[in-house]
């Protein structure tokens, strides 16, 4: 348990009072004092502050020869970007299938969903629309890539845990008959 930070008590704090005041700028330090059970002097320690790297793609590689297996766990800022190294990785232009799992994904970005859909689908095709009680908050997302590297056959891996983007996604691949959903 921290117990204090920055010699503040955190008894009766709220967690999100405990997490906003752990994070800070990047280079500085935090002071914090952590008591176990079963240990009677707690521990002080100062922790510098640094980025999390977060990734969101598990597991890329090589089912077999020439098909490829992808784990997408979330959408985040770097979802996109991940896809495409991936998808370098396991030499797309030699893929001959790819499974694409999306169990237990919660979900994430908007944006990243779109960008995820524009790397299998064509130009033009339909991602998704929101809408909203607004008048003019209605918006159709459209792919706006060209697609001629990923035109490998897709089998996307769903469950009941897929939500939120995982959901749009799976929905625009099965919308154009892009692929197979499990």
């Amino acid at each position: 348990v921290i117990s204090f930070i920055n010699s503040e008590t955190t008894q009766g704090m709220d967690l999100n009072d405990v997490v906003s005041r752990l994070k800070g700028p990047r280079g500085t330090a935090v002071q914090i004092r952590v008591v176990r059970p079963g240990v009677q002097e707690p521990i002080e320690m100062s922790v510098v502050r640094d980025e999390i790297a977060k990734f969101t793609i598990s597991n890329a590689f090589m089912i077999r020869p020439r098909v490829g297996y992808l784990k997408l766990d979330s959408f985040a800022e770097t979802t996109g970007g991940e896809l495409r190294d991936a998808l370098r990785k396991l030499d797309i232009r030699n893929l001959d299938g790819l499974v694409f799992d999306l169990r237990a994904n919660p979900g994430g970005l908007l944006q990243e969903a779109i960008e995820v859909c524009e790397t299998f689908l064509q130009k033009g095709q339909m991602v998704v629309e929101t809408r909203g009680r607004t008048r003019g908050s209605n918006r159709p997302y459209t792919s706006q890539r060209l697609n001629s590297d990923n035109l490998f056959p897709l089998v996307v891996l769903i469950n009941a845990q897929s939500a939120s983007a995982s959901e749009i996604v799976a929905g625009a691949i099965q919308d154009h008959d892009r692929g197979l959903i499990v």
